[in-house]
């Protein structure tokens, strides 16, 4: 657990917490996006990919159509592949790097999604506020799950980014995004907050928090929360 969870924030009371639970509050689970998969989905890797084919192409089909030698096509071709892999290459780092320095927890009474390599930061979504949720597959068999806020709350896409649902940028979704075992997480997440709202949840189904993929039969919907 220690080593998913990442020691190198080892100056939290709890990891992923900012400050020990209030009494009467536990936790139900704790996790990080699969690194891999979330540098694939939120850098955009498989686009970036094509789009450096594509100019590699371009630069290709430009040279031997100006007619500057076999020789020249090459090294050019090559320096945009090379340029085009280097810049790949960044791209999936600084995901990894996201995905290490991220901790999602899920208590008894809200979501916790502590984020951030240089400045790590702590947001707090507490279920009162959770209007409901869905999961949607996402690159390698994870799961992204989102969850929609009530209309009088509000979040910052700049704060949450990149655990938000794509493209939701006025009312933005909190998202777990690249979660291994996001059936599962759903569950758990579903029973929270139907607890905490003190009635069943209810399945919904909503647009995937990828923007790619329908949603899987997993959702919530705080009902109790939403008439508050």
């Amino acid at each position: 657990m220690k080593d998913a969870l990442h020691d190198d924030f080892a100056f939290e009371p709890v990891p992923g917490l900012p400050a020990l639970l209030p009494e009467g509050e536990s936790i139900v689970w704790q996790g990080a996006p699969a690194p891999i998969a979330f540098a694939v989905e939120v850098m955009r890797l498989r686009f970036v990919a094509v789009l450096i084919a594509l100019l590699v192409i371009w630069r290709t089909a430009a040279g031997i159509h100006d007619g500057i030698g076999a020789g020249a096509v090459a090294i050019v071709a090559g320096g945009t592949l090379l340029g085009g892999l280097i810049a790949l290459g960044l791209l999936a780092l600084s995901g990894w790097l996201m995905a290490r320095g991220t901790i999602y927890t899920i208590t008894t009474q809200r979501l916790v999604i502590r984020h951030g390599v240089a400045m790590p930061m702590a947001i707090n979504i507490p279920f009162a506020k959770v209007a409901g949720a869905a999961a949607a597959p996402g690159f390698d068999g994870t799961s992204s799950i989102a969850l929609s806020l009530l209309p009088k709350s509000r979040s910052s896409f700049i704060a949450l980014w990149p655990h938000v649902r794509p493209f939701q940028i006025i009312r933005p979704e909190p998202t777990l995004r690249a979660i291994a075992d996001g059936a599962h997480v759903a569950g758990l997440l579903t029973d929270a907050l139907s607890r905490a709202a003190g009635q069943p949840a209810a399945a919904t189904a909503r647009p995937a928090p990828t923007g790619h993929r329908e949603p899987e039969a997993i959702g919530i919907s705080n009902a109790a929360a939403g008439a508050a």
